[in-house]
């Protein structure tokens, strides 16, 4: 188990992002997976806003069917989506309190 939860986080961000950007599934997609598998291990302390990507994961890592495999994909696509809206929504805000906008 990792002693830093949040390098767990940010690599579960990372490794989702890459897995729901692949258009053509190749073999590091399987590499991918088998990461995911371990990282998720060490993401006993997500924040709640990770949370959700982190069960989309937990899905898809656990998926056993080819069919049961792509609905836990598109669902994982769909949290990375809405994780990096919420991230670039929070920055924005961030950027125009910076800027006396906000």
């Amino acid at each position: 188990m990792s002693k830093n939860p949040m390098i767990a986080q940010r690599a579960l961000v990372h490794v989702c992002t890459r897995l729901s950007m692949s258009v053509v599934h190749n073999r590091d997609d399987d590499l991918m997976l088998q990461r995911l598998g371990e990282i998720l291990a060490d993401c006993y302390a997500c924040s709640a806003q990770v949370l959700p990507l982190r069960n989309a994961a937990e899905r898809l890592v656990l998926a056993k069917s080819a069919r049961s495999r792509s609905l836990a994909d598109l669902a994982l696509s769909i949290e990375v989506k809405k994780y990096h809206g919420l991230a670039a929504n929070t920055l924005i805000d961030e950027w125009l309190k910076g800027r006396g906008r906000a």
